[in-house]
């Protein structure tokens, strides 16, 4: 998804902020209200360490609970593959947008959609295999 300019990046920041209420504080920081892109990207990386941060948590949580070392290696594998897939996803997200001052907003924007979206399905898989 191709964020664009303007009243879209402000809704779209505003939906980040109210989609990881449960999370980290940098989770929730109100990134729509910077006055400059270098504020808006600042917030938005330190929303996507944030996230980081608890993704390895489940992770490690996960390979802590999962008795088959076999199992445990397929998940290690899994983490590698989607982080791989997220720089390349990113990038093709953010392409239109290269050599602009917005390009590290989409960039960023685009790490914390698909992290926000992995940590939600890491957390559903955990309560069904390990309820």
């Amino acid at each position: 998804m191709v964020v664009l300019l303007g009243a879209t990046l402000i809704t779209q920041l505003a939906w980040y902020e109210t989609a990881f209420a449960k999370g980290p504080a940098a989770y929730n920081a109100n990134c729509s209200k910077g006055n400059t892109d270098l504020q808006i990207d600042t917030c938005l990386g330190q929303a996507v360490s944030a996230g980081n941060v608890l993704l390895s948590s489940i992770v490690s949580t996960l390979e802590r609970k999962i008795p088959d070392r076999v199992e445990r290696n397929d998940l290690s594998i899994s983490i590698t593959a989607w982080k791989k897939y997220v720089v390349a996803e990113c990038i093709v997200e953010s392409h239109p947008f290269t050599g602009g001052t917005i390009y590290p907003i989409i960039y960023s924007s685009c790490q914390q959609t698909l992290t926000i979206a992995e940590i939600k399905t890491l957390r559903s898989d955990s309560k069904l295999l390990f309820p």
